[in-house]
């Protein structure tokens, strides 16, 4: 089963990918910005429990047990109906059809799912299980955690007071590059 927790998250993944895609370009012309936030969300909701199904697999190869298979299941389960049923309605609303009240229902359904993969989770993993998901899941925002590392770009020339000293007025052009420095954009024209 932790083979097919993988390959599910695997399918899902790339399904997130390629509709994340198809929502970036195509949708984007075709639905006003308002009604394209369920497609996001349902996209956005689907990668984030695919890492978590993937997490579940490995762990279960770690540390097997009922409540991992379950959290996997709930995962699985959770992502089609909630993702799924916001893709729906994002169709409908591209048909202008009529009736995604019924479809709406679904959505918090698959919310309890996918809250019910994280409980099942956090008592299948219980101790360092739990601790590797949760850096495993918690992507970015790690580095807020630990140390940053910053590239401090300068941006332009470095002009200090004495350059500007040295600029009188009259002067061509050549002797203000040649005092501040080529600039590092030029005018084309």
């Amino acid at each position: 089963m932790p083979n097919n927790l993988i390959r599910w998250a695997a399918l899902l993944g790339g399904i997130a990918v390629a509709l994340g895609a198809f929502g970036a370009h195509a949708l984007k012309q075709l639905l006003p910005e308002q009604a394209l936030g369920a497609f996001e969300t349902g996209v956005r909701y689907q990668m984030f429990h695919v890492l978590a199904l993937l997490a579940a697999g490995f762990l279960y190869q770690l540390k097997p047990g009922k409540w991992i298979l379950y959290a996997g299941r709930f995962f699985i389960a959770g992502i089609l109906l909630f993702s799924g049923s916001l893709y729906m309605i994002t169709l409908l609303k591209l048909n202008e059809t009529i009736g995604t009240a019924g479809l709406g229902l679904v959505t918090p359904a698959g919310g309890l799912l996918l809250m019910a993969g994280w409980l099942c989770l956090w008592k299948g993993a219980a101790g360092f299980g739990l601790l590797c998901s949760f850096f495993l899941l918690s992507g970015c925002a790690v580095e807020r955690y630990f140390l940053e590392y910053r590239v401090n770009v300068q941006q332009g020339n470095v002009v200090e007071q004495k350059n500007i000293a040295q600029l009188k007025p009259g002067m061509t052009r050549d002797q203000v590059r040649y005092v501040l420095g080529t600039p590092l954009l030029q005018d084309p024209f």
